[in-house]
């Protein structure tokens, strides 16, 4: 059963919620569809980490920085949880028996089980009104997983944990930090995983009333969207596709523009029926007309 230590609903502001919610596959690639509350939510706390190789000149060193990636580390601890998350993060066997009064679940590890990957994501509610909710991706506890009985309830005090970007080329998201004005729900239905966000974004040649984009392919997409805004950018506006704004190409040349007028574009991948999020903005401004 959940421990019932309070209402975690309760605190004014500070970090206010933690949910995990598991993979499905061994890789960590798909998310399922539940997510299970960790009450009473006390840490979550990560360190990005990257280790670098260093290019040496002749005559001095360090001459060039190469990342090799980043990971994540962190702890999360909660002032309770129930059986299930708990075998979520050890990677045990969940056994049920009975319903109702005679309802048994039993939490069982193997010396053989492997410990699994999840997603992890911690709500802060400001004193202001609004939050940030932490999404680091996918996760696999790596370390100690504390646990105590104590306090009439099963505690899990701390879990150290290890972040890895997720699987495949095109969206190895690490981690994310949603800023919201108001305050969000986190509910025990997740939200997916982000798609591929095209990169690169680059301005060509630029006319009077036309501007070429380029950026980094996406295997994986079907199409692209372009959308304008005109300063002094207060909104976005689609492109048309007559006008160059929805390419199957890494590449197009927006038309129709108005001369000496400064642009903002932006891109977005299209996967079926779904278009995935636009990527940050460049700036363009025309040519005076001939």
């Amino acid at each position: 059963m959940v421990a019932t230590l309070g209402n975690p609903d309760s605190k004014p502001y500070g970090l206010h919620r933690l949910w995990i919610t598991p993979y499905t596959d061994a890789d960590g690639s798909i998310l399922g569809d539940t997510s299970y509350r960790m009450p009473l939510a006390r840490t979550l706390a990560a360190t990005e980490n990257e280790d670098n190789d260093t290019l040496d000149g002749d005559d001095k060193a360090a001459a060039a920085i190469q990342g090799k990636g980043a990971t994540i580390s962190g702890t999360l601890e909660a002032g309770g949880l129930d059986l299930t998350t708990f075998a979520i993060i050890t990677g045990a066997q969940l056994i049920e028996s009975g319903v109702g009064p005679s309802l048994k679940r039993t939490v069982r590890k193997r010396g053989s089980d492997q410990r699994p990957y999840w997603r992890v994501e911690g709500q802060i509610i400001s004193n202001g009104g609004g939050d940030n909710v932490m999404r680091i991706f996918r996760c696999k506890a790596n370390g100690k997983i504390q646990f105590d009985a104590k306090y009439g309830a099963f505690m899990i005090p701390s879990t150290d944990f290890m972040g890895t970007p997720l699987p495949g080329e095109d969206a190895d998201f690490l981690w994310e930090i949603d800023y919201n004005a108001t305050k969000t729900t986190l509910g025990s239905t997740p939200v997916a995983n982000p798609l591929p966000i095209p990169t690169n974004l680059t301005v060509g040649a630029v006319a009077a009333t036309t501007v070429a984009l380029s950026w980094t392919d996406i295997p994986t997409a079907n199409s692209y969207k372009v959308q304008q805004a005109v300063s002094p950018f207060t909104s976005w506006t689609a492109v048309t596709s007559g006008a160059g704004g929805e390419p199957t190409d890494a590449l197009t040349t927006v038309t129709g523009l108005t001369a000496e007028t400064a642009y903002k574009f932006r891109v977005a991948a299209v996967f079926g029926s779904t278009t995935g999020e636009y990527c940050t903005p460049v700036s363009a401004t025309t040519d005076e007309a001939p």
